[in-house]
C-alpha cells in the first residue's frame, strides 16, 4: 500500500494540474475577448487613431508592442487549445 506522503503527493500533483488547465482555459478564454477588442479598436482606423493618441503617453503599450503582444498572445493560445488544452480527450 502506497504511503501517506505519496498519496499527498498524488493529491498536490493532480490538484496543480487541473488548476493549470483552469488558468490555460482562461488564457484562451482572454484572447478570445481580446480579438474582439482588436476589431473594435485596431481594424477601425478612426478608432484607432484616438486610441494611438492615448498610447502615445506609454513606451511599453504603443501600436507596435501591442500589436506584437496580440500576435504572442495568438500564438500562446493557438498552441495551449492545441497541445495542452486536448491532453487526455479522445
Amino acid at each position: 500500500m502506497a504511503s501517506e506522503a505519496a498519496w499527498v503527493a498524488r493529491e498536490n500533483i493532480i490538484s496543480t494540474l487541473k488548476n493549470l488547465e483552469r488558468v490555460a482555459q482562461d488564457f484562451v478564454r482572454y484572447k478570445t475577448y481580446l480579438d474582439g477588442l482588436k476589431v473594435e479598436w485596431f481594424d477601425d482606423p478612426v478608432k484607432l487613431a484616438d486610441l494611438t493618441q492615448l498610447l502615445a503617453e506609454d513606451p511599453l503599450y504603443n501600436p507596435t508592442n501591442l500589436a506584437d503582444r496580440y500576435d504572442a498572445t495568438v500564438t500562446a493560445s493557438d498552441w495551449l487549445e492545441t497541445n495542452y488544452l486536448t491532453l487526455g480527450q479522445p
